[in-house]
């Protein structure tokens, strides 16, 4: 893995994944494990992400996940 790249790295290229290739009238489900968990739990705290993306997440099914 590359030193220039962080859990902020993996964020971004979720939401920019979700917003660009996810059709905007699609419900989101997110399921991760692990590393997978904590970004679909970023996507429901941090301030920066709009309400039209947020609110088409139906729910998050997390495996493994621990905050630290």
């Amino acid at each position: 893995s590359s030193p220039n790249v962080s859990v902020r790295t993996w964020f971004d290229d979720l939401v920019s994944l979700l917003r660009d290739r996810i059709p905007a009238d699609h419900s989101l489900l997110l399921i991760g494990a692990s590393l997978g968990g904590w970004l679909a739990h970023l996507l429901l705290i941090r301030d920066e992400i709009d309400v039209q993306l947020r609110s088409r997440i139906r729910g998050i099914l997390t495996i493994g996940m621990t905050i630290n």
